[in-house]
């Protein structure tokens, strides 16, 4: 490259630069700043999975879970819920 420092996503955003009236999207929403995924969809929403991971898996479920997940094994309940 020429060394220019680009937005993140540069290329996928590019493939969706289209002039109007094909645009997928308005330019002020394809080239925006990306913002932390819990700035994006709120606080509340992830305290609310967190907590339905700890009800839906058991300290018994964590202690085994090296078993059932020999490679990458989750160490959060969270993690257990997304593989399981």
């Amino acid at each position: 490259g020429d060394g220019t420092k680009r937005v993140e996503k540069w290329i996928l955003r590019k493939a969706f630069d289209l002039p109007e009236p094909r645009a997928y999207l308005p330019s002020s929403v394809l080239w925006r700043q990306k913002e932390q995924f819990s700035d994006g969809v709120g606080y509340t929403w992830i305290d609310s999975i967190q907590e339905h991971a700890n009800k839906a898996i058991s300290d018994q479920q964590m202690k085994t879970a090296e078993s059932r997940f020999p490679m990458k094994t989750p160490r959060t309940k969270e993690a257990y819920l997304y593989r399981s």
